[in-house]
């Protein structure tokens, strides 16, 4: 429905999307805002919900990520991405996918993977860490 959905830092997207969007404040490219207050301003605004991230690649550095299926100028950092990521209060986190991975036929950089890996285990010891009271995940 309207207003639950945010992209951030996004420099693609369908023009349908990107309108659709920019109508309800919700596209932020990354040269209209920081990446950290844009997701700070997002977990403020969706209030208690419980939140799905889809993290596309393509919103990191190039050089970072190379062969992502949508290239463009500029891009976040990989600490910006992560004090973006911060943010976010993991107990209403439900679900995490990383998303623009090219397929193996169109890329095998390993240097991509990587960072792929390297966000996903962060994020998933970060919102959904080991719980010592409980003495397990």
């Amino acid at each position: 429905g309207r207003g639950t959905v945010y992209a951030l830092g996004a420099r693609g997207g369908s023009p349908t999307l990107r309108n659709l969007l920019r109508d309800e404040q919700r596209f932020l490219p990354l040269y209209e805002v920081d990446l950290k207050v844009a997701a700070l301003s997002a977990v403020e605004e969706t209030e208690e919900h419980l939140l799905w991230i889809s993290l596309h690649l393509d919103v990191i550095e190039p050089h970072l990520v190379p062969g992502v299926t949508a290239v463009g100028p500029g891009g976040a950092s990989l600490a910006a991405l992560r004090h973006a990521l911060e943010v976010i209060p993991g107990k209403r986190v439900i679900g995490f996918e990383i998303v623009g991975y090219p397929s193996l036929k169109e890329n095998r950089n390993s240097l991509l993977a990587l960072t792929g890996a390297e966000l996903l285990r962060d994020n998933i010891l970060t919102w959904w860490g080991l719980d010592e009271k409980k003495g397990g995940w």
